[in-house]
């Protein structure tokens, strides 16, 4: 959504008073956060004359460039702070 609201020329304010949210809410959702009503997402989405189909796409592409997995090294590797005092 960022990249269209952008494409349109507007700020994150902007988006936010003509959409019925507050800034903070516009925040959240274009960086993705998982807490973000849905109804007011894709109120947003709407707003801005995206689809829901331009929505979920832009989701996808975004989850594949983000690794989810930690990295965690091979057993056979020294750990990064030195070895573990076997406390938790």
């Amino acid at each position: 959504m960022q990249e269209e609201r952008k494409r349109q020329g507007l700020r994150q304010d902007e988006l936010a008073m003509v959409s019925g949210t507050g800034k903070r809410f516009i925040v959240d959702l274009e960086a993705g956060k998982s807490t973000c009503q849905l109804g007011r997402s894709l109120h947003v989405a709407n707003v801005l004359g995206l689809r829901i189909e331009d929505v979920l796409k832009d989701a996808q592409v975004r989850r594949a460039n983000t690794s989810a997995t930690p990295d965690i090294p091979d057993s056979d590797e020294e750990e990064p702070h030195g070895p573990s005092s076997g406390l938790l």
